[in-house]
């Protein structure tokens, strides 16, 4: 049994004529882990080129491409910017540029992704353009021939709807609770078969409902946090802005009376106010 995660391993695999069945499975994503941060803006201002190799010419090439584009590019991968964890990376880009397992994660992460890297490109990830760029392990590695003209105009096509649509094939395709599924399916029908114990699938059982539960309980604990944290936001804009108002309104007493202190009328009946505080036993 050999499985291949995409069409073009899949005819390697045939070519080598090793026999045995050959299982087809996608590029499997944990989307609880990789997940949207936030929406995509209506103009994409962030770029992140995320690759491990060494592509000095063809970084250049995508530099000049975001310079004519108006877009600001960063990479993460490489001698010395090397992360064993990308998402703080991808949640503040809003293009990814990229082949392979960083495309897959930055579509989990709702970002609009384009391939393109080392070994050329294809296009950005629409519904259109999925399957194929899926059946070649998005390794950039079509027909088109691309340039540092023909990258700055495709870049010029992003659309803030890519990064839900890219979040959805991921879903619909790469859930990597149904390649383990998938995977499990393919161990029993090779498995010879055994009589399972059924007090631990029992316990197990029951174990899986209380994650589940537990899983439900902590989404509805997030959900009220986040709501007392917007009411608690609300009141200290409001209360900032009340400290605000007294100390306009103290400012505005306290200019009235310095203008008014400063009239012809108040320095003319000074003697007069000096005479009656007299009287009264006090100075002014």
């Amino acid at each position: 049994m050999q499985v291949a995660l995409n069409d073009r391993v899949e005819r390697r695999l045939r070519a080598f004529a090793a026999g045995g069945e050959i299982v087809r499975l996608r590029q499997p994503i944990d989307t609880e882990r990789f997940k949207a941060a936030s929406p995509l803006p209506e103009r994409a201002r962030r770029v992140l080129l995320l690759t491990n190799n060494t592509v000095a010419d063809r970084q250049a090439m995508l530099e000049e491409a975001c310079r004519g584009a108006g877009l600001e590019l960063t990479r993460i991968g490489g001698a010395g910017k090397q992360t064993t964890d990308p998402r703080e990376a991808l949640a503040g880009a809003d293009i990814v540029v990229g082949l392979g397992r960083g495309i897959l994660e930055a579509m989990a992460c709702g970002r609009a992704a384009f391939v393109y890297d080392w070994s050329g490109g294809e296009d950005w990830v629409t519904p259109d353009t999925y399957p194929a760029i899926e059946a070649d392990g998005f390794a950039g590695r079509g027909e088109a021939v691309i340039d540092a003209e023909a990258l700055a105009h495709g870049l010029k096509g992003y659309d803030r709807s890519m990064g839900p649509v890219n979040r959805d094939l991921i879903v619909a395709h790469h859930r990597a609770n149904v390649h383990a599924q998938q995977l499990i399916e393919i161990f029993q029908r090779l498995a010879p078969k055994a009589q399972r114990p059924e007090a631990p699938v029992a316990d197990m059982a029951r174990l899986v409902r209380l994650e589940w539960r537990a899983r439900a309980e902590l989404h509805g604990v997030r959900v009220e946090n986040q709501k007392l944290h917007t009411e608690l936001h609300e009141s200290n804009a409001l209360l900032i802005s009340a400290r605000e108002e007294r100390e306009e309104a103290k400012q505005l007493v306290a200019d009235t009376i310095q203008a008014y202190e400063g009239t012809f009328s108040w320095r003319l009946t000074r003697p007069l106010r000096r005479l009656i505080a007299a009287i009264r036993g006090r100075s002014v």
